[in-house]
């Protein structure tokens, strides 16, 4: 399975790089609706749907990378006071039961992306499709760096 670990870091890799960018298209376009607004009184209507949507993609894909490198917030003196073997049964069952949370909300995003397929965003007349394939899109990331992190364990472990 170590291929699979070296092909989830490829990944992860090419990840970061997507979020920085979005990070500052984000970072752009709030500049711009604020210049507009107080400074040429003309505000922007597309800027902060467009952030918002940045956004809530960044969401998604920062947890999955929070995911692979376990910064997600979990109780930690709960579980380092637990004996080796236990410890590491713990975090497994953790992990399985966000690999089935993923999986129902995967399935239950699908039907979403349906049910919004024919709406457009307001201001930028984007297939809400694109907004909402954030939830499917990071339930994947997500289980697949869970499954990566089960393949590298923690140090100490």
């Amino acid at each position: 399975m170590k291929w699979f670990v070296k092909v989830m870091d490829r990944i992860n890799f090419v990840l970061k790089i997507v979020i920085v960018l979005m990070l500052i298209v984000a970072f752009i376009a709030l500049i711009l609706q604020v210049l507009s607004r107080f400074v040429l009184r003309f505000p922007l209507t597309w800027s902060e749907e467009l952030s918002r949507y940045l956004l809530i993609w960044i969401t998604f894909i920062g947890a999955s990378l929070a995911m692979r490198y376990q910064q997600l917030i979990r109780i930690e003196a709960a579980v380092n006071l637990l004996p080796g073997k236990l410890r590491k049964a713990v975090l497994a069952v953790a992990g399985l039961a966000v690999l089935f949370f993923c999986a129902v909300v995967f399935r239950y995003s699908l039907d979403l992306l349906q049910v919004v397929s024919r709406q457009t965003s307001p201001s930028l007349h984007l297939p809400m499709n694109i907004p909402y394939l954030a939830i499917p899109t990071g339930c994947v990331l997500i289980f697949l760096n869970t499954i990566a992190g089960f393949f590298s364990p923690r140090e100490g472990e």
